[in-house]
C-alpha cells in the first residue's frame, strides 16, 4: 500500500487496517465518511503510571492467560505461571499468589507515591491526543470526550482512544499503551458484534529503556524463582521482591527523573508511531518479540545475539487479547531489554489500602509464634 500515491486524504483511514497485517486494504473514502460523525473517547487515568501484577485471574480470555503464564515462567515466580495459566491453577494457589502479587506491587507504588512519582498529568495526555487526532486528513472537527472506560461506553458508536502508562510488576521499566478503534455498525465492514469488535484497531506498546543493563539472547536473568517456594514473598526472602524493590527506588531517585525521562520519551515514540497510523504509514512486516513456547517449554524472547544492538530501539509484533478478542501488537523497546508486556492491564490493588499492611502484620504475628 502506497499513501502518497492514494492522496493525503485516503493515506489518513488506510491506517486504520490493523497493524503488522495483510489485510485487504479499506475503502479510505467509506471509513471516512463514517468516521466523521463519531465522537472521540479519550480513556485516560489522571496518574502517569499504574501499578501492575504478574496474575491475570478470573480471564475471560483463556488464550491470553495461557500466553502470559509462558512467559511468566521465565520471567517470575512459578506460581504466578500457574496461578495465571487457568481457573484450576488459580484455585489451587489461592491466596498465595495474591500475597506474593501484594509484596511485590505494593511497596514500590509506596515508594514512588512517596517521592511524588504520580502526579496527575491526564489532563496533557489528553490534549497532546487530541491534537494528533485533529491533525490527521478529515478528522480536523472531531468531538473528544473523555471515558472513565471502555465499559462505560462500550455501546455507543465510537472511536475510541486509550492511552496508560504502567511499570512491569518487577518494576523493570515503564510501558506506555496507545491504541485507536473504531466501533460502529455504520462502517463498511463492521462485524455482527460491533460493540464487541472494532472494525479496525491500532496497539502500540512502548517500553521505556529498562532500569537494568540490556542482556543478550541466552543471558541468565536476574530475575530468578525463590530459592524457598514455600515463604510467604517477603522482600527479604524473595530475590524478585527485593529487586523490585531496589528498582523502585532508582525510578524515585532524583525526584523521579528517570521516571519523568521515561515518560516524556514514551510519549514521543507513541505519538510518532500513532502519527504514522494516522497517515496511513503503519509499520508492516515486523520480527516477532516472541517464539513458540509452552508452561512445559518456557517461550523464547526475541533478543539480540550482537553487543552493539542491545540499546537500539527496534520494533516488534506481538499477539494480545483485550475486550475478549485477538490483537496485532507492534511493540516498541530497547533490542536487549527482556520486559513482559502481558501483564500491562493486570491492575495491581491500590498502594493506599491497607491488605499489603494486615498481610506484613500476621506474617511478622506468625513468625514471632514461631519463635
Amino acid at each position: 500500500m502506497n499513501p502518497l500515491a492514494r492522496g493525503l486524504a485516503a493515506a489518513a483511514l488506510c491506517v486504520l487496517a490493523p497493524v503488522a497485517s495483510a489485510k485487504k486494504a479499506r475503502d479510505a473514502a467509506a471509513d471516512l465518511a463514517v468516521m466523521k460523525t463519531l465522537p472521540v473517547y479519550l480513556i485516560i487515568p489522571e496518574a502517569p503510571l499504574r501499578g501492575t501484577t504478574p496474575l491475570i485471574t478470573g480471564s475471560k480470555d483463556p488464550a491470553a492467560s495461557k500466553q502470559a503464564a509462558g512467559r511468566a515462567y521465565r520471567r517470575y515466580d512459578k506460581m504466578f505461571a500457574f496461578a495465571s495459566n487457568s481457573v484450576i491453577g488459580e484455585m489451587f494457589t489461592g491466596n498465595r499468589a495474591q500475597a506474593r502479587a501484594l509484596n511485590l506491587s505494593v511497596p514500590g507504588m509506596r515508594t514512588l507515591r512517596a517521592a511524588g512519582c504520580l502526579v496527575d498529568e491526564g489532563d496533557a495526555v489528553a490534549q497532546s491526543i487530541a491534537n494528533l487526532v485533529r491533525e490527521a486528513p478529515g478528522l480536523g472537527d472531531a468531538r473528544f470526550v473523555r471515558a472513565e472506560s471502555h465499559e462505560a461506553i462500550r455501546d455507543i458508536p465510537r472511536i475510541e482512544v486509550l492511552a496508560v502508562s504502567s511499570i512491569t510488576p518487577d518494576f523493570a521499566a515503564i510501558i506506555t499503551t496507545y491504541t485507536l478503534e473504531v466501533y460502529s455498525p455504520d462502517m463498511p465492514g463492521a462485524p455482527h458484534s460491533w460493540k464487541a469488535r472494532p472494525t479496525v484497531d491500532h496497539d502500540f506498546a512502548i517500553v521505556s529503556d529498562g532500569i537494568d543493563p540490556p542482556t543478550l539472547e541466552g543471558a541468565e536473568l536476574d530475575a530468578l524463582p525463590p530459592e524457598d517456594e514455600d515463604n510467604d514473598g517477603a522482600p527479604d526472602k524473595w530475590k524478585l521482591a527485593a529487586a523490585a524493590a531496589r528498582r523502585a527506588r532508582q525510578w524515585a531517585d532524583g525526584s523521579c527523573h528517570r521516571v519523568q525521562e521515561a515518560l516524556r520519551t514514551n510519549h514521543a515514540e507513541a505519538r510518532r508511531l500513532f502519527a504514522l497510523a494516522l497517515a496511513g504509514q503503519a509499520p508492516t512486516d515486523l520480527p516477532d518479540d516472541y517464539g513458540p513456547g509452552s508452561m512445559m517449554k518456557p517461550i523464547q524472547r526475541n533478543l539480540p545475539t550482537d553487543p552493539a544492538e542491545l540499546t537500539q530501539r527496534h520494533l516488534y509484533h506481538d499477539v494480545g487479547w483485550r475486550h475478549g478478542y485477538g490483537k496485532d501488537i507492534t511493540v516498541s523497546r530497547r533490542a536487549g531489554d527482556d520486559v513482559m508486556i502481558d501483564f500491562r492491564f493486570a491492575w495491581a490493588p491500590d498502594d493506599r489500602g491497607d491488605a499489603y499492611d494486615r498481610m506484613r502484620e500476621a506474617a511478622a504475628g506468625e513468625a514471632a509464634k514461631a519463635h
